[in-house]
């Protein structure tokens, strides 16, 4: 499914129509993950996982006018989604790069977006700073759920929004483990 993903976002970061084809049924869903963070334009937004076709940071940015540093740890894919952001001319709220997440992101940040298959969940969540950031994970459907990495136990879901998702059931605002 991964591999599937992988190549039809490679195809349809190629042109604007298959951009915005592609970002269409995720419209709502992250509208519901902006309102479940209270995105504002004072926020900065690190989006882990965003792809060839960096939906969530678009919407995000064009949304809120929050700037996001949107991340992914494919080399090809971080430069198709550079494209992306240029063409549709938002550098100035969009910064993408290659990097993993696995490290404490050494800048300010106070929403994170993980996408459905950031891997390891559990090292990625572990490098983030839950005292200054709002986290926001997507949680698998049942029928993907042996996909995806699991949600760590000593990680809290604060509130959901659900979507009805084929590969992904809801978004969850999570609390960090107790220190």
């Amino acid at each position: 499914m991964r591999k599937l993903i992988v190549h039809l976002e490679r195809w349809l970061a190629k042109t604007r129509l298959g951009t915005r084809l592609y970002a269409r049924p995720y419209r709502k869903v992250v509208a519901r993950e902006i309102a479940l963070a209270s995105i504002r334009t004072t926020d900065i937004v690190y989006q882990i996982g965003c792809g060839s076709v960096p939906f969530t940071a678009l919407l995000v940015a064009e949304e809120t006018n929050a700037k996001v540093i949107a991340i992914d740890n494919d080399t090809g894919a971080v430069k198709r989604a550079q494209r992306i952001v240029k063409k549709r001319k938002l550098e100035h709220l969009i910064d993408v790069r290659h990097y993993d997440g696995t490290e404490p992101l050494d800048e300010p940040y106070t929403v994170v977006m993980l996408a459905l298959q950031t891997r390891p969940l559990k090292k990625v969540l572990d490098a983030l700073d839950f005292q200054r950031a709002r986290v926001i994970v997507r949680e698998p459907t049942e029928k993907y759920k042996e996909r995806y990495d699991a949600l760590p136990p000593e990680y809290t879901v604060v509130t959901r929004a659900h979507h009805g998702m084929r590969a992904f059931a809801s978004s969850v605002l999570l609390k960090g483990p107790q220190l």
